[in-house]
């Protein structure tokens, strides 16, 4: 699927972090959503840690991306929805660790 992601940086802004203020692509684009935190395979939730609902939500995301032929890096957006705060916060270094460990810096 390669779409090919060309960041748009203003000149003289600072390099963002885990995000880009603007993106070109190329190419097919694939729009993925609904991707929870369940095993696609037995249709269970095999657990009800928010980071480790995460971590399946996540790599059921990338499941859709590779079968479409793309990879991590082709992701340019993605919007998650929580519904209790304070669990994500709690959750917060999980959550970071789970996100690099499917996406690197990107």
């Amino acid at each position: 699927m390669k779409a090919g992601l060309e960041i748009v940086q203003p000149a003289g802004w600072p390099a963002p972090r885990g995000y880009a203020n603007g993106v070109v692509t190329r190419g097919p684009t694939l729009h993925v959503a609904g991707q929870i935190g369940w095993d696609a395979a037995s249709g269970q939730f095999p657990s009800d840690d928010l980071a480790e609902q995460f971590a399946l939500a996540l790599d059921n995301v990338l499941a859709v991306v590779a079968a479409a032929g793309g990879a991590p890096g082709d992701v340019a957006r993605m919007t998650v929805y929580v519904t209790d705060l304070e669990a994500y916060r709690r959750s917060r270094a999980a959550i970071g660790a789970a996100w690099r460990a499917r996406f690197g810096k990107h």
